[in-house]
């Protein structure tokens, strides 16, 4: 019994499961190969990659409705599937996906702003509710402007924001409670404080309006919250965080 067949276009003699099936053909199977179709269709969009797109943008204006059923019953079927096959492409091309969405979003970023803008004034409700659950990543990229404006150094994160306010305990690190917490910077930003891990830390309210632009190694001493072992907890965070290179002399 036959197991392999010749391919009509690179004359390679390889195994039935190299070939695309095909009803009518000689034991079922297409007369060239996966690779050699795959070349050549490659090759074809290459060369034709304009007319393909001009014409699948008006199949797809010509039955909307028709497309739309078929996509939504196969995507329905499919569902478990098809979600599984995107995390693992995503996963494999961690590089190539991060480039295409930067590019993709710089080329369309005022209609990506726009379209945000018409459907967040459409749905007030989901924009207040995005703000409430996000009002860190909202401070962080308005603190990364402002620095940046300033051409201070600008690298803090999300992530280590949770990493020191682990670090303190969630609370304060000038008075110790647990309250509301802000990003302070101990060198203050007009005094050239970047904003980085080195130079942030958690700040209730009252600390923070006292604080100020106030130098932390004058002022702190001589705070009403003031404690010994909190000073050497800031000065220790420092230090992990610049190589054991403080970026204050105490």
């Amino acid at each position: 019994m036959e197991t392999t067949k010749i391919c009509s276009k690179c004359k390679r003699e390889l195994p039935f499961d190299k070939f695309g099936k095909q009803k009518g053909r000689k034991f079922g199977l297409k007369s060239q190969c996966k690779e050699c179709i795959s070349n050549h269709d490659k090759i074809y969009y290459k060369e034709n990659k304009k007319k393909i797109s001009e014409s699948s943008k008006q199949y797809y204006e010509d039955n909307k409705e028709k497309v739309t059923k078929r996509h939504n019953i196969y995507y329905g079927n499919n569902k478990e599937k098809i979600s599984e096959s995107e995390k693992q492409y995503r996963r494999k091309n961690k590089i190539k996906m991060s480039k295409y969405q930067k590019e993709y979003y710089l080329i369309n970023r005022e209609h990506k702003i726009e379209q945000q803008n018409k459907y967040y004034k459409e749905n007030p409700e989901i924009k207040r509710k995005w703000r409430r659950e996000n009002r860190d990543k909202i401070n962080i990229i308005g603190e990364r402007r402002r620095s940046r404006e300033k051409n201070l150094p600008s690298t803090f994160t999300e992530e280590q924001w949770k990493e020191t306010k682990i670090y303190f305990n969630n609370t304060c690190a000038y008075c110790g409670k647990e309250l509301p917490l802000a990003q302070e910077h101990i060198i203050p930003v007009v005094k050239g404080g970047g904003y980085i891990k080195e130079n942030i830390i958690p700040s209730c309210k009252s600390c923070n309006s006292s604080k100020y632009n106030k130098n932390f190694e004058e002022w702190y001493p001589i705070y009403k919250y003031y404690t010994k072992e909190r000073e050497d907890k800031i000065f220790a965070y420092i230090d992990e965080n610049t190589n054991n290179q403080s970026i204050i002399t105490k």
